[in-house]
């Protein structure tokens, strides 16, 4: 038998273990040629190794023949996410088992060599944070063969809850800090929402194109005629497929469903429909009481503005899913709700500049709308 190679621990040899007379003799190294016992009919087993994984061949040969070892010694595979658990100043992050892993390491910063070893536990508690702040975290499975590539894991701290305070407190969220106001018994942000990411920190995809708007069928926003000065004046319009995933609003806070728009109206001015069943317009100043008080950035009239709600409703316009344009900034507000309509479409509302009423629509899900969050 002649075997050929090297390995890192010196030269490969074979060995013979098959008889009680001539056990585990090291026979010949390298590439030289060896005799031992041996019977032709005799079954031999053939065991390669590496770095503790091995495979077996068995057979009797007949005459010389080569064998070729496939063992499957690689480095594993990424982890996957799994449930973390967030509190006002620590973070529980977990992660899945990797089959062919011996350990696993993690940072916080996306830098293999300086992380430490978390051994076979696949949690690791996090402590000392700030609360409602983003944080991410780093790992890696390893074995002998090496590392994985690196797992991002993103969450959230839970609200700070012992001082927040609706209508003075503000809610800082992906390095925008946005003002509250209490209307009634809901506390509101008082902005619309312009955030480039979901609240577990993953990008949400930013669409500039006509043609890919309108055959998207996942989270996307944009700006106002993609204009960025406009999402800082008006906020973000988002495709309904963003509210949707749920991850859209700072932790804490949601998309407000048609039940809590119809709240806020209720609670603004007593309404003919309060249980919001009817496609109308609603309320004799039910808008005004929302709309922003001056023509800054309404169109004049402004019809019975007097934000009286504080609410501050702005006329960020909208974009349209049939063709991707955008259409009337100044002129109309269009905000989401969480609420399905059909398969197509979702429950929104609708204030414009010529008219005090709030007007309760349902739109296609890829239509692009500003968004208002609600606290938990």
């Amino acid at each position: 038998m002649i075997q050929f190679g090297e390995v890192s621990s010196g030269l490969p040899y074979l060995e013979y273990n098959g008889s009680t007379t001539m056990n585990s003799i090291k026979i010949k190294q390298k590439s030289l040629q060896s005799l031992f016992p041996y019977n032709l009919g005799d079954e031999l087993k053939f065991t390669g190794y590496v770095s503790g994984d091995y495979a077996s061949i068995t057979d009797n040969p007949q005459t010389s023949k080569e064998y070729i070892f496939d063992i499957n010694h690689i480095v594993p595979t990424t982890p996957t996410a799994g449930t973390h658990i967030a509190g006002e100043n620590q973070i529980e992050w977990h992660w899945n088992t990797v089959a062919d892993a011996d350990g696993y390491k993690y940072n916080t910063v996306n830098d293999y060599t300086s992380a430490t070893n978390n051994g076979t536990s696949t949690s690791y508690i996090q402590s000392g944070l700030a609360c409602e702040t983003n944080y991410t975290l780093y790992v890696w499975a390893y074995n002998s063969c090496g590392a994985s590539s690196s797992l991002e894991l993103n969450e959230q701290t839970s609200d700070c809850s012992s001082s927040f305070i609706c209508g003075t407190s503000t809610v800082t969220y992906d390095g925008v800090t946005y003002n509250t106001v209490a209307i009634g018994s809901q506390c509101w942000l008082k902005e619309n929402l312009r955030t480039t990411k979901y609240n577990d920190n993953s990008s949400i995809p930013e669409v500039t194109d006509d043609s890919t708007w309108t055959s998207t069928t996942s989270g996307t926003y944009c700006c106002y005629d993609n204009n960025p000065s406009n999402c800082d004046t008006y906020g973000a319009l988002y495709n309904w497929y963003a509210v949707n995933t749920g991850k859209l609003c700072p932790r804490g806070w949601h998309v407000p469903s048609d039940a809590e728009w119809c709240t806020l109206e209720n609670y603004v001015e007593a309404n003919t429909d309060p249980n919001c069943n009817l496609w109308e317009w609603r309320g004799i100043n039910t808008g005004g009481h929302l709309k922003e008080a001056d023509t800054t950035h309404w169109a004049s009239p402004n019809t019975g503005a007097d934000n009286s709600s504080g609410f501050t409703a702005l006329p960020g316009g909208s974009r349209k899913y049939s063709d991707g344009s955008f259409y009337v900034l100044g002129l109309n507000g269009y905000w989401w709700s969480s609420t399905v309509y059909d398969a197509s479409y979702a429950w929104h509302r609708f204030l414009h500049y010529h008219n005090a009423g709030v007007y309760r629509d349902c739109h296609d899900y890829g239509d692009g709308f500003a968004v208002r969050c609600l606290k938990d």
